[in-house]
Order: structure tokens, then sequence, then C-alpha cells
């Protein structure tokens, strides 16, 4: 009767731990199928705000500074290259010309833009020895969202 009670416990632990070996392996395969098929339908997007600003001149992009991966570019070529209308006029002391001037957020935030404007006669791209006055060159800002700053403006630079 010992042997038989013997046998019987031996058999009963053996049942029980196949049983426990098959439930695990079953909840192991099943746990890696469902992580795989949710895996790949789910994608996970984040979108960083960025700063960055354009100088707009007579509607198209005259030049930009925009904070794109962790640095800063910059694009874009000197200012009032197109303003005399024909190819081979030349500039007219007295005469107007349109420059319409923009500053155009290309960020994702809001921001607040400061220009400084350098009024001074140039030849040649170089700066040139001349009696005329940067007074000459008149700037039309008011209005359209734009603030002189009288206080920090002097003849050469206008800031607004």
């Amino acid at each position: 009767m010992k042997r038989l009670k013997k046998t019987f416990l031996t058999k009963s632990f053996l049942l029980f731990g196949a049983a426990a070996v098959l439930l695990l392996a079953s909840t192991v395969g099943s746990t890696r199928a469902a992580l795989t098929y949710y895996s790949e339908n789910y994608e996970m997007r984040i979108e960083v705000p960025s700063i960055g600003v354009s100088l707009v001149e007579n509607g198209s992009v005259a030049g930009s500074r925009n904070y794109v991966g962790n640095e800063w570019k910059e694009s874009g070529g000197e200012l009032l290259q197109n303003m005399l209308p024909g190819e081979n006029e030349k500039l007219v002391l007295g005469k107007k010309y349109d420059e319409v001037l923009k500053v155009r957020n290309s960020g994702t935030i809001d921001s607040y833009v400061r220009v400084i404007l350098y009024k001074s006669w140039t030849k040649d791209g170089e700066k040139a020895d001349t009696e005329l006055s940067p007074d000459l060159i008149e700037l039309n800002l008011t209005g359209n969202g734009w603030i002189v700053d009288e206080d920090a403006s002097t003849a050469e630079r206008t800031e607004a």
C-alpha cells in the first residue's frame, strides 16, 4: 500500500508539472503573437515645434533662417536686386521705386521679430565714399504691423 501511494504521488506531480509547462508554453506563444500583431499596426508620430523667419521681397522669399534638426539653416541672397524695372535702367535720384518687404513666420510657433535696416550708398557691393546722406533713402514703414523704434533709430539705421 505504501508503494501504491508513492507511485500515485509521483504520477500526480509529473502530470501537474507537464500541465504547468504546457500552460507556460501556450502563454508565451500567445503573448509573442499579440506583441507582433500590435507592433506592426501602430505607429508613433511626434511633431516638434520649430522656429523660423523669412524675409519676403516683392512677393518672393529673399532669405530665411529656420531652426531645423538642432541647427540653424540660412538661405537667401541680397535685397534690392530686382528693384529696377528694366534690365539696363540706371538708378535715378529722387525717383520712387516700389519695394515691398515683409517678414513671414516660417516656423510652427508664434514669434516676435525685430528688424534692423541699415541705409547706405554702395557701389559694386562696397560702401561708397559719397557726400550723399542716408536720410535721402526714405522708408515708408507706417502701418502693416510695422512699429518704428524712434529712440533706437539713427540716420543710417532704422529699427522696426
